[in-house]
């Protein structure tokens, strides 16, 4: 079973098309499976956005502390490449909130939630809770 991340704004949001020919961050519009997630957001437009692996498990980075990771670079560049979309669109204004889930959970009700800055994203030790939704402000 993979993670899920999502990504709610109160504008639209530009996509960034999955590549197989180049796995990494991607954003794109909902399946129709997955409008249940909506419930747990506060803004309307709502994307669901993957690590180089396709899901959102490449974005946990930090999953076993003290762990050599060998896979730690791909996460690095996926967690950078979320940072900063989403420092690009908090610039322009917009207000972002991200939940993170597994797959299957999309309409369970928020368990955690905290407000992070984009700073605290790209870095070793950043992991995401289960099914937790995150304000997210900009590093500047």
């Amino acid at each position: 079973m993979c993670r899920m991340l999502y990504i709610a704004s109160n504008v639209e949001l530009p996509l960034l098309p999955w590549d197989g020919d180049d796995p990494g961050f991607h954003v794109t519009k909902l399946g129709d499976t997955e409008a249940a997630v909506k419930t747990n957001f506060k803004n309307e437009h709502v994307y669901y956005t993957g690590a180089y692996e396709g899901c959102g498990c490449g974005f946990q980075a930090g999953e076993f502390p003290g762990y050599e990771d060998e896979e730690i670079d791909l996460k690095l560049k996926s967690l950078s490449g979320l940072a900063n979309y989403l420092d690009e669109q908090l610039n322009k204004g917009m207000e972002i909130e991200l939940f993170m889930c597994w797959d299957g959970d999309q309409s369970q009700p928020t368990e955690h939630k905290r407000t992070i800055s984009t700073e605290s994203i790209p870095d070793r030790n950043f992991w995401f809770k289960e099914i937790e939704h995150l304000l997210v402000k900009s590093k500047g």
